[in-house]
């Protein structure tokens, strides 16, 4: 076990380094894989995403592991090719709507129509040394009249199937697709809602 973790953790630190040659730089894309749901020609779409805000720690190009508690090293070879809010909303969308059953708004525009908000807050997310990714999330549910409905935590952790940062960001997507799914199945939940007063 121990030769393993040794394994996954040089992989996350060294990436492709060898030879003394700068290694190339490698950038990662954070997208779904759940099947394209609309219910926009039905007027469904009245579910949306106000934001997706990640920690301060995490708003860099570098794909973060953590080396001891309370110490992060971001890579300098392996990043998100995007904002990760950014990333995490396109990813999260699809994920959401895939169990809500149609489609998921994210255009701040159309906000006054929206009979439940959804804010996610990404607390935690990252690798570490022991071979494993961890998010940390929380997301909240409110009406059209900016009432919470509901609140909700999520904190998971998942274990690298390969080592390096292909492994840490595929771990990674996993998490992200639970949360996802947990997101959908809360808005599942709070049932319908009474349509905004015009």
């Amino acid at each position: 076990m121990k030769a393993v973790v040794s394994i996954i953790a040089a992989g996350l630190l060294l990436g492709c380094a060898s030879g003394g040659t700068t290694p190339e730089l490698t950038q990662y894309l954070l997208r779904s894989s759940a099947p394209a749901t609309s219910g926009e020609a039905e007027g469904l779409t009245d579910v949306g995403i106000g934001h997706v805000r990640v920690a301060d720690y995490l708003d860099q190009p570098g794909i973060v592991v953590e080396m001891a508690p309370g110490q992060i090293r971001p890579a300098q070879y392996h990043e998100w090719a995007e904002s990760l809010g950014t990333g995490l909303e396109l990813f999260l969308r699809p994920e959401i709507a895939g169990v809500v059953g149609h489609d998921i708004d994210i255009d701040p525009a159309r906000r006054s129509d929206w009979r439940l908000t959804v804010d996610i807050d990404i607390v935690e997310f990252h690798g570490t040394l022991s071979g494993s990714a961890r998010l940390n999330a929380s997301w909240t549910l409110t009406n059209a009249k900016g009432d919470l409905v509901a609140a909700f935590r999520f904190a998971e952790t998942e274990s690298l199937t390969r080592s390096g940062y292909g492994g840490l960001v595929d771990a990674q997507t996993r998490l992200a697709s639970r949360l996802g799914a947990a997101v959908g199945q809360s808005i599942r939940d709070a049932g319908p809602l009474s349509a905004p007063q015009s």
